[in-house]
This record gives structure tokens, C-alpha cells and sequence, in this order.
């Protein structure tokens, strides 16, 4: 049995959740995958997927980190110029 954890901002669907194992199983061959689910509305919305020591986070919150520290790095302006 494979763990992984899967955060969201709101609950899920039981549909949901199963489709997320279902492309789990698809991408790494694993015949059966444990799916813990957790909400967090500090994401805002997408999701954080753990397993096995890897992390997916496609959450807006990151998005938004990310956007900051470019505009921090002033990455925008270097690409003005």
C-alpha cells in the first residue's frame, strides 16, 4: 500500500478523489494507493499532493508566492530591458 496525502482548500468529491488515484496509479504503476484528503482554505484553491518524499503543489497560494518573488528578483524588468 502506497500513502499519499492530498490538500485542498474545500472538500472534494468521492469522484474526485478518485480520480486522483486513479492518475496516481496511472503515472507510477502502483496497484494500490491510500489517499488521505485535507482541507486548508490558506491554499485558496488547486492542491498539494504528497508522496513519497515528492510534492506537487499547485496551489494558488504558491502561485502567488512565486509571482512575488519575481517581482521581489525584479525578473520583469530585467526581461524589459
Amino acid at each position: 500500500m502506497h500513502n499519499a496525502k492530498l490538500t485542498t482548500a474545500t472538500p472534494i468529491s468521492k469522484e474526485l478523489t478518485d480520480s486522483f488515484i486513479s492518475k496516481i496509479k496511472a503515472s507510477t504503476n502502483y496497484e494500490n494507493v491510500l489517499l488521505e484528503t485535507e482541507v486548508d482554505d490558506n491554499i485558496i484553491g488547486g492542491f498539494i499532493l504528497q508522496m513519497e518524499g515528492k510534492l506537487i503543489d499547485n496551489s494558488i497560494l504558491r502561485s502567488l508566492h512565486d509571482v512575488k518573488k519575481q517581482f521581489a528578483n525584479n525578473d520583469y524588468m530585467h526581461k524589459l530591458r
